[in-house]
């Protein structure tokens, strides 16, 4: 059959009819904005029209209308729709919609934000846009700014900045590509996909498609060509589908290939950007490196206090003091820091090594500062605190003041020494104004919340009128003083040996022994060769009173194998004659009867006054026990007043064939004075007479001025020792009802501004918490010590709970006892400015006391804190992450 050609006017009239078709089909079928009612609003201009000269357009605002439903579909409210530019698709920005009755069968709008599908399915690409509303309502609400540069669509991209730059390479083309989505006519798959020269094919990932505009897009050349490129493929995008040849074009294009490997090289992490980040990280980490040994070597010195620097400042001399020293050891180990010092090493002045004088004291200052800061926080947490000063001269004659602090930590007592004062002058006033100039201006320590003060009995420190403690008193009342119990523990011991000539002959012998013997190292030899192994002879001291317990003990203990020692030296002929003459007489002096009898006396008295100031040395001693153990030494002492024939009698098996001395001085013969009667006159033999005169006058004094000094701290702890008084039951509990009002309300009248009127019955309420506590256990205890019940405080936790109970704990264990963290110091500071290091200044004796007294202060701060402050100081000279 022969074909029939149609004639272009047949055709054309057979298109028409089909145009005229397709347009009545769409005219008879519904659209979804048929069934809403369009009610205006205010207007408000569009991003990218014609705007009037007169208004002024915010760029992110969007033209809004409200769109109210009607017909069938009541149940379906959409607020506000928002049209972007001239393109057809709705970007739907505040969407209500009934969950449970919505039909979206006919409605499948899609945006950059969310898309409705068919069901009750609402997707939300903006987690930060949805919200669940009452009713069973899901509200979308849109923010007043929206960055169109994150959007997954190309479409709507603007120019892009530096963050939009980051975050397109962090994610990829492949979130936007849209390569799935079904595109516009005219628009082949095929066009996603490229050609090799060999036939292959490849995936073009850099090719984007926008659904909202059908165009596709170049991505590496949105991001990176030249903001002057004007090329279609980057701006308004490609649909010329009958020239897909431009595509192959663009691939093939400088800039597309520029932006290409630019994109690959910052996607890799290979940019210029990053390898300047990599070298800058790399020198941080060095220099990081040797800060760490750094201060490790000056952590290890200044804890063990000893001496950095030599007479020489050069790697590999022998003189170079112990820094250096440390790290070239620690170099042999280390080829880190080995390699450091070979390139840095005796660099010269100006170049950073970090290994130099100047270096090492400013880390010394900056550690010293942080362990500074660390107790001085401690300090304020702990609310109390309790302050000790004392004073002694170095080796360059100045007189350094030690300040030390008492506080609670964790619930335990701890004392911290904070600096040493280049002491101005020794008026109490004037020593005083320092300290409290120092712990105002240069550590902010508010003391109005010190409670006590403790030194030693110097007058210019312990003085009622002129004395420190006055003048701290007159800043501060409710700082108490309480005397050095350890001080005045020696106290006692000095005065009952002036109160008699014949106790102060004693211990002037026992010194004459020690010094005999030590002048001459043949003579000590001797002595080591009698007595062996056992303990040599020990010096007496004026401000260590332990040192006289050592030294009666050590001759009690060697007694006969010393007078063996004298004898031997007494009968050599070898020695010189004075040396025999003195050993002559130390030896007839050693065996009179009334020596030996002091020499078991004294020993006994001694012991039992250094196992108490042993006591009284620790940190966590508290008032409680040192009045106790002041009362029971005070027992003890009246009990020695009947042990004479038991001391006699000790004496009598060391020296059995000896008696008592007669007395070498006239008799004194007593004047009659009329009406004084008639009794004979009574003369004592010697044994009486040295019971009498002596021993008795020797024991008395000691009990009298232990109860005096004892007294002192009884009061004290009278005033917290109710805090303790647990009773038994309740009956018991109710009768002491009356007594624990009392005692509270003395508390309140000396601490006012620390305690309320509720104390009493909180008091009583923790006491029947404690009862209640251990009688459901079968610890059953019946009595509690002061640390005892404030542990059961901590540990329970409740501080809220009775917080007057818990503030009388706290003040009661903050009183100072002794000053012997201020004498300890002081032992530490003769060991750091020796002899041949008199010259040191006085800021840097004070950082290196610091660091060797509170060492474990020192351990708890991190080298990263450390390395961060010496960086910010530091970092024009070199580079440090911390910066």
């Amino acid at each position: 059959m022969k074909r029939v050609q149609l004639s272009g006017a047949q055709k054309r009239k057979l298109s028409k009819k089909k145009q005229e078709k397709t347009l009545d089909l769409e005219s008879k079928t519904a659209k979804l904005t048929d069934f809403f009612t369009q009610v205006p609003q205010h207007d408000i201009p569009i991003p990218g029209q014609n705007q009037s000269p007169s208004s002024e357009v915010d760029t992110n605002t969007v033209n809004t209308t409200l769109i109210t439903s009607e017909s069938k579909y009541d149940d379906v409210r959409i607020t506000e729709v928002s049209q972007a530019g001239s393109s057809s698709t709705c970007l739907i920005t505040d969407l209500t919609l009934p969950v449970n009755s919505l039909d979206t069968s006919t409605a499948n709008v899609d945006s950059s934000y969310f898309t409705i599908h068919s069901g009750v399915e609402i997707i939300a690409e903006n987690e930060s846009l949805v919200d669940h509303g009452d009713g069973g309502e899901i509200i979308l609400s849109a923010k007043d700014e929206v960055n169109h540069n994150v959007a997954k669509d190309p479409g709507l991209w603007l120019d892009f900045s530096a963050d939009d730059v980051a975050y397109w390479i962090a994610c990829g083309p492949s979130d936007c590509q849209h390569h799935n989505v079904k595109p516009v006519r005219y628009c082949s798959q095929k066009l996603l996909v490229g050609t090799k020269a060999n036939g292959e094919k490849y995936k073009r990932e850099w090719l984007l498609y926008s659904p909202s505009t059908g165009s596709v897009y170049c991505f590496v050349c949105k991001l990176f060509a030249p903001k002057n490129f004007s090329n279609f493929v980057i701006r308004e995008g490609f649909s010329d589908w009958r020239n897909t040849i431009v595509i192959d074009n663009h691939e093939k294009s400088t800039t597309h290939r520029d932006s290409m490997l630019t994109y690959l090289t910052h996607r890799q992490g290979a940019g210029l950007g990053h390898q300047l980040e990599k070298q800058i990280q790399e020198e941080c980490d060095y220099w990081e490196h040797v800060l760490r040994r750094v201060i490790a070597v000056i952590r290890t010195l200044a804890e063990r206090g000893l001496a950095f620097r030599g007479t020489e400042e050069r790697f590999g001399s022998l003189q170079n003091g112990n820094f250096l020293g440390l790290l070239e050891l620690i170099s042999q180990f280390n080829p880190f820091l080995a390699g450091h010092i070979s390139k840095y090493g005796n660099s010269g002045k100006g170049n950073p090594s970090y290994l130099s004088k100047t270096t090492c004291e400013e880390l010394i200052q900056l550690i010293a500062q942080k362990v500074h800061a660390l107790i001085v926080d401690e300090v304020k947490s702990s609310g109390y605190f309790s302050l000790s000063v004392d004073s002694t001269p170095d080796l360059s004659h100045i007189d350094q003041l030690s300040v030390v602090l008492r506080y609670l930590k964790d619930g335990q007592p701890i004392e911290r020494f904070l600096t040493f004062l280049e002491m101005k002058s020794h008026t109490g006033e004037e020593m005083a104004n320092q300290v409290l100039q120092y712990l105002r201006e240069a550590r902010r320590i508010n003391f109005s919340k010190c409670r006590g003060q403790s030194y030693d009995n110097a007058a210019n420190m312990s003085g009622r009128y002129k004395g420190m403690q006055q003048k701290f008193l007159e800043t501060n009342k409710f700082a108490i003083y309480v005397p050095c119990a350890a001080h005045s523990l020696n106290l006692v011991g000095r005065s009952a040996v002036d109160c008699c000539q014949e106790a102060v002959n004693f211990f002037s012998t026992v010194q004459l022994l020690y010094t005999f013997f030590s002048a001459s190292n043949s003579r000590w030899k001797i002595l080591k060769g009698c007595i062996g192994n056992e303990s040599v002879l020990k010096s007496l001291s004026d401000t260590r009173w332990e040192a006289h317990a050592m030294a009666t003990a050590a001759i009690l203990k060697s007694f006969l194998k010393i007078l063996e020692a004298l004898e031997y030296i007494a009968e050599h002929q070898s020695q010189k004659g004075d040396a025999r003459r003195e050993a002559n007489n130390i030896a007839d002096k050693m065996q009179e009867l009334e020596f030996v009898f002091m020499l078991n006396f004294w020993n006994e008295i001694l012991q039992n006054f250094h196992r108490v100031s042993q006591v009284l040395q620790n940190e966590d001693v508290n008032l409680k026990t040192c009045a106790d153990l002041y009362v029971s030494l005070a027992d003890q002492l009246c009990t020695s007043q009947d042990e004479f024939e038991r001391y006699e009698a000790a004496t009598k098996e060391m020296l059995p064939d000896v008696d008592y001395k007669a007395a070498t001085t006239r008799k004194r013969i007593r004047k009659k004075v009329p009406n004084d009667g008639d009794a004979p006159e009574v003369y004592l033999n010697a044994r009486d007479r040295f019971r009498i005169t002596i021993f008795y006058t020797i024991v008395d004094k000691l009990e009298t001025e232990m109860k005096r000094r004892g007294e002192i701290y009884k009061e004290i702890a009278e005033r917290f020792s109710f805090l303790s008084d647990v009773p038994h039951n309740v009956t018991s509990s109710s009768t002491n009802i009356e007594r624990y009002s009392q005692c509270c309300q003395k508390l309140i009248d000396a601490y006012p501004e620390d305690f309320n009127s509720n104390f009493s019955a909180e008091l009583q309420q923790f006491h029947s918490y404690v009862r209640h506590k251990f009688s459901a256990t079968k610890n059953v205890k019946t009595r509690f010590s002061h640390a005892e019940l404030y542990k059961i405080i901590v540990e329970d936790n409740i501080e809220c709970a009775f917080p007057n109970v818990d503030i009388g704990f706290r003040i009661f264990f903050t009183l100072m006892v002794t000053n012997c963290s201020a004498e300890r110091s002081f032992s530490q500071l003769k060991y750091i400015k020796n002899p041949i290091r008199t010259t040191m200044q006085q800021g840097r004796l004070d950082a290196l006391s610091l660091l060797s007294i509170e060492a474990d202060v020192l351990h708890k701060i991190s080298f990263e804190g450390l390395i961060k402050d010496f960086a910010i100081k530091k970092s024009r000279r070199k580079l440090f992450k911390y910066k």
